[in-house]
């Protein structure tokens, strides 16, 4: 692999790649989008006041603070700070349990699951109607925590040893039992080739050089985007 530095337009263009498989965006003002190819900024009062009126960049200005559009006026939620939950908030919505700590709302009042983090009383009640997970990276295997395992060489097709199979990474897909090269998405720009799902400059090599998106071979000659070999007569 080769180091590659981004190159975007400083105009207010964005959407185009990078030259190193990625897209511009818009990073010289705070807030800005990309719409229709132009680096746009959205006009919204800070109070909120033009809430559900366009912003001028294809979306609709927010509510301020914790207020949220309902029948086209701002209206901030109203909940009980008791621990009960499940009744309406005014604004359309429905009260749920703050806090913190995974809990959840049970009968009308929020309860805090009761779980290890080291997954010790995995597949065990939560107390909260619900059962206690395992640790990070492990999963519920015929009654135990079960960690899967994987071969990190690129084959496929072989059980995880947790009642799962041993897959391949995004946009690779298992043919007899080997992971094949992760396609590129999006497509590769101008003078890019896909390496295992990474666009990267093609290298036109030590005698080659660049025309247009491809390469020409020592000797030719670049007219227009093309590589031309002359003829030589005899």
């Amino acid at each position: 692999q080769t180091c590659c530095k981004p190159q975007c337009p400083v105009d207010g263009q964005c959407g185009g790649g990078d030259g190193c498989g990625g897209t511009c965006g818009c990073t010289a003002v705070a807030g800005q989008r990309c719409v229709g190819g132009l680096c746009c900024s959205p006009q919204c009062p800070a109070d909120g006041s033009h809430a559900g009126r366009t912003d001028g960049c294809g979306g609709t200005c927010p509510c301020a603070d914790a207020a949220k559009l309902y029948m086209g006026a701002c209206c901030k939620p109203q909940c009980p700070v008791d621990g009960t939950c499940g009744g309406m908030d005014g604004c359309g919505g429905t009260c749920g349990c703050s806090g913190g700590g995974g809990r959840k709302c049970i009968g009308g009042l929020c309860c805090t699951p009761t779980c290890p983090s080291d997954g010790s009383r995995a597949g065990q009640s939560d107390g909260c109607g619900g059962t206690c997970a395992c640790a990070s990276g492990s999963k519920l295997y015929q009654g135990a925590c079960c960690k899967p395992q994987c071969p990190v060489d690129g084959t496929c097709g072989a059980t995880d040893g947790c009642g799962g199979g041993c897959g391949c990474p995004d946009r690779s897909k298992c043919v007899g039992g080997l992971c094949t090269a992760r396609t590129c998405s999006p497509a590769c720009g101008c003078g890019q080739t896909c390496v295992d799902g990474t666009c990267q400059t093609r290298d036109c090599g030590a005698d080659g050089f660049r025309c247009g998106c491809s390469c020409c071979n020592a000797g030719d000659r670049c007219v227009a985007g093309r590589c031309i070999t002359d003829v030589v007569v005899q």
